[in-house]
């Protein structure tokens, strides 16, 4: 029995994608490192931000500075962030039916904070693990790990909706059931249960799980 949905943050319920990827490129450059491209961010952000970072010339010690960075940088460009189509529809429903619903984001708490709020999405959601929560960004299962205990349920009992193959192989490693959802980032999502374009067909999905 589904007893908690666990969502990504950006690119799945809230369209920040450029946003964060403009922030990124200002963050790097101004610890230091190189002045990326949009082209260059999409094609390497599925993987740890960390070693994005690394590869474009921030130094191990100034990773420590991204996310306060990164926080200021963003407020630049949140005129580009929206809602995924759909997104409080779900969470609503979600609610209504007495299920948990948790974020498991890379982003900074800050970030999600400010987008549930300004879309009135927070009162949909019962907890957040941010990327300020965990000391192993995604794709590592520390997050999914701490959503798990949060939500107070085997992970059998929990669904992740995602848009990056590697944290979905890791949830479905957990026994979660993984739902990949497609982006303009996502890659290949073919090892997810299920891969889906619509936040609406969650509901469907949950409703044949059982």
């Amino acid at each position: 029995m589904i007893k908690a949905v666990l969502f990504d943050w950006s690119g799945v319920l809230i369209d920040e994608i450029e946003a964060s990827a403009l922030a990124d490129i200002d963050t790097i450059f101004e610890l230091g490192g190189e002045r990326i491209s949009l082209r260059t961010w999409l094609s390497e952000i599925r993987q740890d931000w960390k070693i994005l970072f690394r590869k474009y010339g921030v130094k191990e010690e100034d990773l420590h500075k991204v996310h306060p960075i990164h926080e200021k940088k963003f407020e630049k460009y949140r005129h580009l962030v929206k809602p995924i189509r759909g997104a409080e529809h779900v969470l609503e429903r979600l609610k209504d039916m007495g299920i948990t619903v948790g974020i498991v984001s890379g982003q900074p708490r800050k970030v999600i904070d400010d987008s549930s709020q300004r879309f009135g999405l927070e009162g949909f959601i019962d907890f957040v693990v941010s990327g300020n929560d965990v000391i192993n960004q995604k794709p590592h299962p520390e997050a999914l790990h701490l959503a798990t205990k949060k939500a107070g349920c085997s992970a059998k009992d929990v669904v992740l909706v995602d848009d990056m193959p590697d944290i979905l192989q890791q949830a479905g490693r957990l026994g979660m059931i993984t739902i990949g959802f497609k982006s303009p980032i996502s890659g290949d999502l073919s090892k997810a249960r299920y891969v889906i374009d619509q936040l609406t067909d969650i509901l469907k999905i949950i409703k044949s799980e059982g």
